[in-house]
């Protein structure tokens, strides 16, 4: 289910801010954005948000600018290409000093990218790299 409601740390509605510029480049294809992919003009992107992930924006004290920033910058540390209704995947990226892991699908026919979860990676579950999940003892 996509919502369009008020940001909580937003005056525009995240209707209003879903187009958005992706700034910042990398030439390592492990964490290339993949609407870079799509050739998609002046490399703008439609970034919607589930009501799951703005919940969790919300407890973690994230902006939209700061998903953004790490699915743009982020390291894609897992790929979900069978996932349902688009392939999906997990980003590490760091904001202030955190690590965050970003769950995102991508529907490369609408050029569009859907922000499923965030979320702080637990130390426990995952090595010091936040890269790879421990196994279980």
């Amino acid at each position: 289910m996509l919502i369009r409601r008020r940001h909580p740390r937003a005056s525009r509605t995240l209707e209003e801010r879903e187009t958005r510029r992706v700034q910042g480049t990398s030439t390592n294809p492990a964490v290339e954005a993949p609407w870079r992919l799509w050739g998609v003009e002046e490399n703008s992107v439609t970034l919607k948000f589930t009501a799951h992930a703005i919940r969790r924006m919300r407890e973690w004290r994230l902006s939209d600018d700061d998903v953004l920033h790490i699915l743009a910058t982020g390291a894609v540390i897992e790929a979900y290409p069978s996932d349902a209704p688009f392939p999906s995947r997990l980003v590490l990226g760091w904001i202030q000093g955190r690590p965050l892991h970003v769950v995102a699908a991508d529907n490369a026919g609408a050029q569009e990218t859907v922000v499923i979860t965030v979320y702080e990676p637990d130390p426990h579950l995952w090595d010091p790299t936040f890269r790879t999940r421990r196994q279980p003892q």
